[in-house]
């Protein structure tokens, strides 16, 4: 069974165990190990159970050379073989008598039940079944200890101390029922200084001076002298999933009351990290998506303003200053030619990108405006009312396309709710819905269109107001349960207004173009005469959006237009994922991943620290687990399902949370446009997934605390 020959175990110079020998080759005998305080016992109790496996000489347990013993042939042998009773009892204290042996048993569960009743009748535990172990006594927790360690019919049975803290009457009882464990079969080493133990001990080992000396032998009975063990060990089962599931909830479950107190800083942090990460990608991304949202798949821009990024480089070093190409301000009737008859193009328009007006077809400016007490029904019970401004201001603003061509383009970011976009008459108006509700009464945008407005208007040179009559042809989306603007715009119909070429204007522009010789060099074929600049100023407009047939003839399209117009930046959504705004998009996506990975593994190390006292009284918990033979494995695999637990329920309680908070005060206040996407689908799982690095940084420490030094700390005798 157990073989130690000349064995040595030292502690720097201090030498424990010197050139020792130990032979416990008997079953159903008890063996006892006597010796003062500090003389190497409970070093040779670690040792034999495997916890301290740091010594010279050799150790033999069922002839194997424990030395060569894998972790894997270690929790074999503490799953079944070997068990041990610690004089601390080390029992996992917030579980109930019976979940501490239903989760010692490492047997079939066909009859562990029966194995459980018939221990616990044995030490007469009966009554203390369903009792929490913390709540129990020292005589009851040494009993529950010793009926863990016997319930699975392991072939050899450690004690340390068994009785130290017992009267005359509970050592007798304990005593007993050891003795009735051997009669089974059962071989038993019991360390201690108590005298009435050796009463019961077949053979009785002193430890002096590092060496161990058999102190008495008891003549072996007719019955019990057989060297055969009849209490022979079964195989382990594997640890599985549903057990270790069924260990974490039901900690959980003891543990309510700690956990809900931990779970409220936790809850909080994770509930600020929702709000920033927020806040964050709006930022980050609020002015690419305001340019970019606006295309559709099918839709290309180009700018003779707008140059590559290699082509301004190019003119710096040059030290040519020029936003233009060098050939032309405008797109002429021929460029337009040109792209029109790239294959696939559907439809191509010139305009002046961003180029808007502030007034009406007849110069009209609004000279009117919405106090706050005048908004309508249905904006005053939204919660973004309380910060509304006092007044809100109303002004023209024309379309910044054809209305044809808002569904390919729509950079003013318009969405319809009712009718359509102004484009046969000047006087047709698309309305904001706070102003269609004060209209109609109600939130029935439908009855707004093709009813008559009256406006209040002045010229730009007047402080004179008039009233006009427009016709309403459209209501859109303001978002004012979010935000409500301090501006409400009234759309007019898209008008085309080209830049003429005048004299007064060619001057200007040489001014500009002719900073120094290389500059008026490069610029010349477009300056050189007021011809030259009339021919480079074209139709006037200076931005070209070219609508392909198909959104699958994009990237022919674009290698076209790139032959074509070499030197200008193209915009579109393909643009994002391939072209040179691809690595401003990717920059961004990696600032806003780098940045929130950083501020998650941040959180993680503050929750970690936060709950180190608790994860340090978890780290005890495993280790018990650890020497009732669960795998290290398995005790990693219960940290990571008791965190992922853990945290998927705080995620949930911190959305939950954040549902009030949101609607009666973040999306009342001036940032509340950053606060739009909150609940979006895709912003939640992204802030679970950077959780997920929260939650690894908690595994990790959990899992550092069942590394083998720090298990020999926890199960030190």
């Amino acid at each position: 069974m157990l073989s130690l020959s000349h064995l040595t175990k030292a502690y720097g110079d201090h030498v424990v165990l010197s050139d020792t020998t130990l032979n416990i080759d008997q079953s159903s005998h008890i063996y006892t190990l006597i010796g003062q305080s500090g003389s190497g016992k409970t070093t040779l109790l670690n040792i034999l159970f495997g916890i301290d496996q740091d010594y010279s000489g050799t150790y033999y347990l069922n002839s194997a050379d424990a030395r060569k013993f894998s972790n894997s042939d270690w929790d074999n042998v503490r799953s079944t073989q070997m068990q041990i009773v610690y004089q601390d009892f080390k029992l996992l204290d917030s579980l109930t008598v019976e979940d501490n042996l239903t989760f010692a048993n490492r047997l079939s569960n066909t009859d562990l039940q029966t194995r459980i009743d018939d221990a616990l009748s044995a030490l007469d535990l009966e009554s203390v079944k369903n009792k929490k172990v913390r709540n129990l006594s020292g005589g009851q927790k040494q009993r529950v200890a010793l009926a863990r360690a016997t319930i699975n019919r392991p072939e050899i049975l450690l004690l340390d101390e068994p009785t130290g803290n017992l009267d005359d009457q509970n050592t007798t009882k304990l005593m007993c029922y050891i003795s009735s464990l051997k009669d089974s079969g059962l071989t038993i080493l019991i360390i201690t200084h108590d005298k009435r133990v050796m009463t019961y001990s077949d053979t009785v080992l002193q430890l002096v001076g590092g060496k161990i000396q058999v102190a008495d032998v008891k003549e072996p009975s007719a019955s019990l002298g057989a060297s055969h063990s009849m209490y022979q060990p079964d195989s382990p089962q594997k640890t599985g999933l549903g057990l270790k599931i069924k260990y974490v909830l039901r900690t959980l479950r003891a543990s309510l009351s700690d956990q809900l107190l931990s779970a409220v800083p936790i809850i909080l942090i994770i509930m600020s990290f929702c709000i920033i990460f927020t806040m964050f990608r709006e930022t980050i991304f609020s002015g690419f998506n305001t340019i970019f949202s606006g295309f559709d798949d099918r839709s290309i821009l180009i700018d003779t303003q707008k140059l590559t990024d290699s082509t301004q480089k190019k003119l710096q070093r040059s030290n040519i200053v020029s936003s233009y190409d060098g050939k032309r301000i405008g797109f002429s009737e021929v460029d337009r030619k040109q792209l029109q008859d790239i294959p696939n193009v559907s439809d191509v328009l010139l305009f002046s990108n961003g180029l808007i007006n502030g007034d009406d077809e007849s110069h009209n400016l609004l000279a009117q405006s919405l106090a706050k007490k005048e908004l309508p029904i249905s904006v005053k019970d939204s919660p973004s009312f309380v910060s509304a401004p006092d007044f809100i201001s109303l002004s023209f603003e024309s379309l910044g396309v054809p209305a044809a061509q808002l569904a390919n383009y729509n950079y003013q970011q318009i969405h319809l709710l009712a009718g359509e976009s102004p484009a046969k008459s000047a006087n047709d108006l698309l309305i904001p819905d706070i102003l269609a509700e004060k209209v109609t009464s109600n939130a029935d945008y439908a009855r707004a269109i093709n009813k008559p407005l009256a406006l209040a208007i002045r010229k730009d040179n007047s402080v004179k107001a008039a009233k006009k009559t427009y016709r309403i042809v459209g209501v859109y989306r303001t978002n004012y349960q979010q935000q409500v603007p301090a501006t409400l715009k009234i759309y007019t119909r898209f008008v085309a207004s080209p830049t003429p070429a005048t004299r007064a204007d060619y001057r200007q522009t040489i001014s500009v173009l002719t900073e120094n010789e290389k500059t008026r060099a490069y610029n010349a074929p477009m300056i050189k005469s007021f011809t030259a600049y009339q021919q480079a100023l074209g139709t006037g407009h200076s931005s070209a959006l070219i609508v392909a047939k198909n959104a699958k003839d994009i990237p022919s399209i674009s290698n076209k237009i790139r032959t074509l117009f070499p030197k200008y930046q193209q915009m579109s959504q393909y643009e994002t994922k391939n072209g040179a705004y691809a690595k401003v998009y990717r920059n961004l996506v990696f600032y806003l991943i780098g940045g929130s990975a950083l501020l998650a593994l941040i959180l993680g190390v503050i929750i970690c620290f936060l709950n180190k006292s608790k994860i340090r009284n978890r780290s005890k918990e495993l280790a018990i687990l650890y020497s009732l033979g669960y795998s290290k494995r398995s005790v990693n695999q219960i940290v990571l399902i008791e965190n992922a637990i853990l945290f998927a329920t705080y995620y949930v309680l911190a959305v939950v949370l954040l549902i009030p908070l949101y609607y009666f005060y973040l999306r009342t206040t001036a940032r509340a446009s950053l606060f739009v996407n909150l609940f979006s689908v895709n912003n939640l799982a992204m802030i679970f997934s950077f959780l997920i690095l929260t939650m690894i940084i908690s595994v990790l420490w959990g899992i550092n605390g069942v590394k083998k030094k720090n298990l020999r700390k926890y199960l030190s005798l």
